[in-house]
Order: structure tokens, then sequence, then C-alpha cells
């Protein structure tokens, strides 16, 4: 069983015996809140330092496995503005999906009101080809109007030209 060390005392924290708090919360010293658990989950990202403590222990049998990233994307980001077409919820997600392009788009709403668009496109189709010929506010308005029609409305130049230098 892996040893789970817990954090230090925090600032002002007596090392020498308990201190109870208040609400009724017990805290101990860092030597006294160490056990041994069956299974730590490190849930702390790709840069895990639950994971490499647990990798760097003498004797640990954890082990990282990386997998073959066989699925790559490329993608742009947009912002879109419902605010520019009256009547246009924006509060919902969209999706959006060219099917002939093998391209794929998303969009969440802000508090602020626009919302923050993703275009996806696998390599080796003809949305990634496209995607990577949008290199000015031109050909981003064009791929747009082209790929998918239904977004431009809620395009702006300025966003544009963000998209095509991305």
């Amino acid at each position: 069983k892996p040893l789970l060390l817990l954090c230090q005392a925090a600032d002002g924290m007596k090392r020498d015996g308990e201190i109870s708090e208040s609400d009724g919360c017990t805290v101990r010293s860092v030597e006294e809140l160490s056990a041994a658990y069956d299974l730590v989950v490190g849930a702390d990202g790709v840069r895990s330092a639950v994971r490499e403590a647990l990798e760097a222990r003498a004797g640990s049998s954890t082990r990282t496995v990386r997998f073959e990233d066989n699925n790559r994307r490329l993608y742009k980001t947009v912002t879109l503005h419902p605010e520019d077409v009256a009547g246009t919820p924006s509060d919902l997600n969209w999706g959006a999906r060219n099917v002939s392009l093998s391209l794929g788009f998303d969009a969440l709403p802000t508090a602020e009101g626009p919302m923050v668009g993703v275009v996806l496109a696998q390599p080796g189709t003809a949305g990634y080809t496209a995607l990577e010929k949008v290199t000015d506010v031109e050909k981003a308005r064009s791929f747009f109007d082209e790929c998918l029609p239904g977004l431009s409305p809620y395009l702006r130049e300025d966003d544009l030209s963000r998209f095509a230098a991305r």
C-alpha cells in the first residue's frame, strides 16, 4: 500500500500536540497524519505531482503509461456574438458539423455575453486543409461562409483577424 503523507501544518499551527478548533475539527502534526491506502487517485493533471511522488518512492510499483496519440486535431478558437442577431439565445451550448469536410465546431457561452468557439479538424481531411489556408481576415470570412455558414452572422472582423492569426 502506498503511504500518503498529508501536507505540513499551516502557518501558526503548533506541531507539538493537538489543537482543537471551535468547529470540532482536530489538527495533528504531520508526523501523526500518515496513513496507508489501497488506492490513491492523483487527479491533478498531466504533470501530476501525486503520480510523480508515488513513482519516486522506493519500492513503489506505480508507473505512468502513456498511450500513442492517434486522435490528433488541429483547432482554432473564435469568439461569437449572439447579441449581434436579435432573438438569439446566448445561454446555450452550440455545436455544428460539416460532414463532407470532417469539420467540427463547439461553442460555450460566457458570463460576459460572447461565446467561445472551437473549430476542430483531423489531419488528412478536407476540413484540415481548409483550416490551414486561413491566414487573414478575408480567408477567415470565406472559410466560415463556405464551411460553417450558419455562424457567419455572429462573427466580427476583429475576431476573424485573431482566428486567422492562430
